[in-house]
């Protein structure tokens, strides 16, 4: 069995999960709030993949569960699967009419995962964190 790892954060939003969906969704306007992931586009060879800049590392995951307004989740790989994969996940939960929680998360598995591990400890669960603050910011002011 492959080594695995899992990041998970969660934020409450003070808005519908429908309004957040519209800007988490809204990959051309990440430059003016998204301080971890800088860039999202859609693959210009296929449909079901993305090109991604995450502060600097380019990848391109394949979209494997699309369901508006609650999920959106990727599979991205390092080289080939099964050395260094991660399923990223964003789930929008309605508490309320006007709050949400976000659980972003995701979950790395593969060889180099022990190698790996504090360096995602250390980089990316803050990113998350902060990426979640930004999106809160963004949201709660429209």
């Amino acid at each position: 069995m492959k080594p695995s790892f899992e990041i998970k954060t969660e934020i409450i939003i003070n808005s519908t999960p429908e309004l957040i969906w519209e800007v988490l969704m809204d990959w051309k306007q990440y430059s003016e709030w998204n301080p971890f992931i800088l860039n999202i586009s859609q693959h210009p060879k296929t449909n079901n993949h993305l090109v991604v800049n995450v502060q600097g590392m380019k990848f391109e995951p394949e979209i494997i569960h699309n369901q508006a307004p609650t999920v959106f989740e990727w599979k991205g790989k390092l080289f080939v699967s099964g050395l260094f994969d991660g399923n990223h996940r964003f789930e929008l939960i309605k508490i309320s009419e006007q709050q949400t929680k976000l659980v972003h998360s995701e979950r790395f598995s593969g060889w180099l995962v022990p190698l790996l591990k504090e360096q995602l400890i250390v980089q990316t669960k803050p990113g998350f964190v902060v990426m979640n603050n930004a999106l809160k910011s963004r949201v709660e002011k429209l």
